[in-house]
């Protein structure tokens, strides 16, 4: 029953952290990853390359929601624009360039894909492996 717990997660705090998770190498360094999540709150598809496939707009009517642990680059935005992807939530800013993060977000805003940065709550999770 809903909100009976503490410690319960939000959307966003679980699809990030599903992002986070596949953006964990062996070699200790994080690396940029995604989690692509439906309208009905399926996860599509988890990777840790935020550049691979994404779905075009002709193979899914959905409406996507794109976690990802680093803003894209110019030509992951690129693909970005050429996807379903509707809405885009990213935790930390890629771009080193603020000028080409504002142009990358204004190419969003034209094709009417809502980019916002992820709000962390400050919580923690431990799990033991």
């Amino acid at each position: 029953m809903k909100g009976n717990r503490t410690n319960e997660m939000t959307k966003d705090e679980y699809y990030m952290m599903i992002a986070r998770i596949a953006g964990m190498q062996y070699d200790g360094n994080p690396h940029a990853a995604i989690c692509l999540v439906d309208q009905d709150d399926q996860i599509m598809l988890i990777g840790s390359e935020i550049s691979g496939a994404l779905p075009l707009s002709d193979e899914t009517d959905s409406d996507i929601r794109m976690y990802t642990t680093k803003f894209p680059d110019m030509d992951t935005a690129s693909k970005i624009l050429h996807s379903n992807i509707h809405t885009l939530i990213y935790d930390e800013d890629g771009v080193s360039d603020s000028l080409s993060s504002l142009k990358i977000i204004n190419r969003f805003h034209s094709a009417g894909i809502t980019c916002r940065k992820y709000q962390k709550s400050g919580k923690t999770l431990a799990l033991a492996l």
